[in-house]
């Protein structure tokens, strides 16, 4: 949907009129039906609507951000990491046997023996991506992942430092 059409909509929801909703914006409704109609309003105009409707602009636009855990399972993908979501919510890292075209990441894995990697949720999994692209400036991504990923580490056989005090 457009801007027009989810103008419309988000308006109807609120205000029985695109009149009533006009005079709330402090708009003349011939300015206002405009938009209704496929006119773009100025800046201070649509950030005045969009406040009057309580969503954000880009809401206003109908654009929806990308899913950052879908973004992020992607990037772990691309270097040869599986992500496996647990019924209790918890985010196990694999490294993906065939994908994986990283001998170095195979070789971390396999001389640590590293079973899996545990993280709490999505939001961890989000939340560790971001920081590794931050800290790229000094180290690859790859580089920075590990660096930060090492505390999650569920070695063959013991539990990581994070799941101890669960058990």
């Amino acid at each position: 949907m457009g801007f027009k059409e989810n103008l419309i909509r988000l308006r109807s929801k609120e205000y029985a009129s695109a009149k009533s909703f006009a005079k709330e914006v402090g708009l003349s409704y011939t300015t206002y039906i405009n938009y209704e109609k496929g006119a773009w309003p100025n800046e201070d105009n649509f950030i005045k609507i969009a406040a009057a409707l309580n969503v954000t602009t880009d809401a206003l636009l109908g654009y929806s951000p990308p899913n950052l855990y879908q973004i992020c399972k992607k990037k772990l993908k691309d270097i040869g990491l599986d992500i496996y979501e647990e019924p209790d919510g918890k985010i196990l890292l694999r490294l993906d046997e065939k994908g994986c075209k990283d001998e170095e990441l195979r070789r971390i894995y396999d001389t640590a023996k590293i079973e899996k990697l545990g993280l709490p949720n999505k939001a961890a999994v989000v939340e560790l991506v971001k920081t590794a692209e931050l800290t790229t400036l000094k180290s690859g991504f790859r580089d920075a992942l590990l660096t930060l990923l090492l505390p999650w580490f569920i070695v063959a056989g013991t539990q990581n430092a994070n799941d101890k005090g669960n058990s």
